[in-house]
């Protein structure tokens, strides 16, 4: 792979040459300023937290001894909206009267960090705001057409080797990013290479447990070595600066599906949907939360129908962020994509979607899709 790598506007990442074991840093304690937090709170907290001074936080098991749930929730939700004032991030979102709060049940679960999930979806929606052009590929030596055979192709690796849907999406990401890189135009003969290489990576950033260098060689018929597959590798991150923390539509899914009230037959249905978005290069510039948004519009509406009015209630409009106005566009035109997946010459998303183990949602959504069409004339 050294052409491509001759055509990187950057040098490729040199791993350390240093031997021995890393020395690892001793571990630091988290300290919170106190000016972060709400005078009327102060007293709320061990005494250990001085105004104008860094305060050790105290152990989770001393708050448990020391105030009920309701108040460590409390004083954890205004900390982190203080703190994201004071830094400059997004404004924390203060849900409204009318609007029904879906992690009340998750507050036990410490797990779940739910006195910062309003705090983590903001950021996330603030990190996607930054697009590729759906035309990127224009000029280029591959096209959509090319783009999507191996869109397709990376979807039955994933669903082989049963990686996450976060692995796929990032993988997706990656590839188009990598691609719009001008300076590399990479070739059709290079194509299936830079997916192999963009899955490894994914996989190593996303899995517990990710497949051998071995197995992706394996799953590409021999087409690239172990040795092509690592040279790309430092290409691509170098390329990519490693960025590989991307908002994609998977993250927002799961929220919209909770808002929903969705069952695991309607999340699969959604998951369908969503993925069909990956074979088609216009949907490249669509924001992430608005694809997962229209999707699961589109989900409530072929599984519910006129008899759960309005579908697209004050919860739906909070949680994802869009109103029934700005997610109706995009849903029509994830419609025609759901209509027009049985025809496709890609078939691997509607065959996965076929399988009992995701409830064969697949089989009935081009007819779905049908009989809801009257809902965008």
């Amino acid at each position: 792979m050294a052409t491509l790598g001759n055509r990187a506007n950057n040098q490729p990442f040199k791993p350390s040459q240093a031997g021995g074991n890393a020395i690892k840093p001793a571990p630091r304690r988290a300290i919170v300023t106190s000016s972060l937090l709400p005078k009327d709170d102060m007293k709320k907290l061990p005494d250990n937290v001085v105004p104008g001074k860094a305060a050790v936080l105290p152990t989770l098991s001393g708050l448990r001894e020391q105030m009920p749930q309701f108040k460590r929730q409390r004083i954890l939700q205004d900390l982190v909206r203080t703190a994201g004032k004071e830094n400059g991030l997004l404004t924390y979102r203060e849900r409204p009267a009318e609007v029904r709060d879906i992690y009340t049940e998750d507050v036990g679960n410490e797990s779940l960090v739910v006195a910062y999930v309003e705090h983590i979806y903001n950021y996330l929606h603030q990190r996607e705001m930054v697009r590729l052009s759906a035309s990127y590929m224009e000029g280029m030596s591959v096209n959509g057409r090319m783009r999507a055979i191996l869109m397709d192709w990376i979807v039955s690796v994933a669903y082989k080797f049963k990686m996450s849907q976060d692995t796929l999406f990032l993988t997706v990401d990656m590839i188009d990013r990598f691609l719009a890189i001008p300076e590399m135009d990479v070739t059709k003969d290079e194509l299936q290479l830079i997916g192999v290489t963009c899955m490894f990576i994914a996989s190593k950033f996303e899995e517990v447990y990710p497949p051998e260098l071995e197995d992706f060689v394996f799953i590409a018929d021999q087409a690239c070595s172990k040795q092509q597959i690592l040279e790309t590798e430092q290409v691509v991150c170098a390329a990519l600066q490693f960025d590989f923390t991307r908002p994609s539509a998977a993250h927002f899914l799961r929220r919209c599906c909770k808002a929903a009230q969705a069952s695991t037959e309607e999340y699969c249905l959604a998951k369908y949907i969503t993925e069909l978005s990956l074979l088609t290069i216009d949907f490249v510039a669509e924001l992430p939360s608005k694809i997962a948004a229209a999707a699961m519009y589109l989900t409530m509406l072929m599984r519910r129908g006129e008899e759960e009015e309005p579908v697209w209630d004050a919860d739906m409009q909070y949680y994802s962020f869009y109103s029934e106005a700005e997610v109706k566009p995009l849903a029509a035109k994830l419609l025609e994509v759901v209509k027009a997946a049985p025809s496709s010459r890609q078939q691997c998303i509607v065959k996965k979607y076929s399988s009992p183990k995701l409830y064969e949602v697949s089989p009935d959504a081009a007819a779905m899709a049908t009989e809801i069409e009257k809902y965008f004339q």
